[in-house]
């Protein structure tokens, strides 16, 4: 089996980040706890030789309620469903055959995520995400939505570099 386990049991999944992950289910079931941080699109796509097996994938909340299900007979299988902060478990399932490899894609798309790095924004500013100007908005975010400039192209708003000595590179004197 693969370096998750032992991962058998909705007790005992094994910790899985967002991403392509390969993995090996020699066993009946394989569950994975994925965390979130936000409102978002939580999705799982796993891809199998069916000529070893045929997996099933399942996916639950943190108390065993099923969100969704996918039972099909080819290749793949995908769950994807809205979700909130929290904890979500993965179950595959090896329906039939030996055994083998299968590669798990997971992937969380959040709501709110104005610099489009898959992070929702609120969960990066609790982290200390950066705030320059404390308006409660990051700072890549104040210049997507144009509530600042950023004319020298650093990512960080043009009040905030000037408040650090910074150089007025657009001769506004705005800070």
């Amino acid at each position: 089996d693969d370096a998750y386990e032992d991962n058998d049991t909705f007790l005992s999944p094994a910790t899985l980040p967002a991403g392509n992950h390969a993995l090996i289910l020699i066993d009946f079931h394989d569950y994975f706890r994925v965390s979130v941080c936000g409102n978002g699109t939580l999705s799982a796509t796993a891809t199998f030789t069916t000529s070893q097996m045929d997996l099933d994938m399942e996916l639950f909340n943190s108390s065993e309620v099923t969100l969704d299900t996918s039972f099909g007979t080819g290749s793949s299988e995908n769950v994807s469903v809205p979700v909130v902060t929290g904890d979500y478990i993965v179950h595959m399932i090896k329906d039939t055959g030996w055994g083998g490899a299968y590669t798990l894609n997971v992937t969380f798309s959040p709501n709110n995520d104005c610099d489009n790095n898959d992070l929702d924004d609120a969960c990066e500013l609790a982290a200390g995400g950066p705030d320059c100007n404390n308006n409660s908005t990051l700072d890549a975010c104040d210049i997507v939505t144009a509530t600042s400039t950023d004319c020298d192209g650093n990512t960080v708003p043009d009040e905030c570099d000037l408040a650090a000595g910074g150089p007025d590179c657009n001769n506004n004197s705005i800070l």
